[in-house]
């Protein structure tokens, strides 16, 4: 019952405060860009064979939906992920598709704030192994399936746990816990190099290691004085036994 500015205005609005969101789409049942964020005449693209309209055509039960990393022309051939929910018709039937774009840098800022160690790494994968974000930040592994790696020799038999492994970038050793993310296609993956985790226990051994060799040192020295103090007393006693019986 909008208008198509009053509609291209909400939908500014939303894109406006949403962080990092390129624009935001409504589709079509057919897969015709009907209204954009960015401008009151959308492009006269069709959208029907993209993975969030077919999935959301084909699955009325999906909800959201997390798409795949992809080159967007919103960006200028950035990588931008989709955010999309399923648009139904009164009658339950496919109406179309709202859909987000948003940029894959948002992730790459947010693991930007993480402090970690120069071993470690954490990493965003989509349920189906392709890699979305990750630090430290490797362009050649954006938008890769990487479901032949450790992770997935554990996912989604398990939605949380933990494993030792090498990271992708290199032979590093490390411990790795992840998490599926609620409700959405998406794991969360996070490792550090096992010298990092095992870094304050040496230090605490050797502290006490140190401690321990200090108490030996002292007491072999303390044992030797005392050896010497008894054999010296036998000596004595020796001589006055000796001297008792000369008498």
């Amino acid at each position: 019952q909008m208008t198509g500015r009053a509609r291209q205005l909400a939908l500014f609005d939303y894109s406006a405060n949403a962080v990092y969101v390129n624009a935001i789409l409504v589709v079509d049942e057919a897969g015709n860009i009907v209204d954009e964020s960015r401008t009151l005449v959308p492009p006269k693209d069709n959208l029907a064979d993209k993975e969030y309209f077919l999935v959301h055509r084909d699955d009325p039960d999906v909800g959201m939906y997390v798409s795949h990393p992809f080159k967007s022309h919103f960006s200028d051939g950035e990588w931008d992920i989709a955010i999309s929910r399923r648009i139904s018709k009164g009658d339950g039937s496919f109406g179309g598709v709202v859909m987000g774009s948003l940029q894959l840098s948002y992730f790459t800022s947010v693991f930007a704030t993480l402090h970690l160690d120069s071993g470690a790494s954490v990493t965003l994968f989509h349920s189906d192994g392709t890699d979305i974000a990750q630090k430290p930040f490797r362009l050649m592994d954006t938008g890769t399936n990487r479901s032949n790696i450790d992770l997935f020799k554990h996912y989604p038999s398990a939605y949380s746990g933990h494993f030792e492994g090498a990271g992708n970038s290199n032979a590093i050793p490390r411990r790795f816990a992840f998490q599926r993310v609620a409700n959405l296609p998406l794991v969360v993956s996070v490792g550090f190099s096992k010298s990092d985790i095992y870094a304050p226990w040496w230090k605490r051994s050797f502290l006490i290691g140190g401690v321990m060799a200090v108490f030996a040192v002292a007491i072999l020295a303390l044992t030797i004085l005392l050896c010497r103090e008894l054999k010296q007393r036998r000596i004595a006693h020796s001589r006055l036994r000796d001297a008792f019986e000369a008498i």
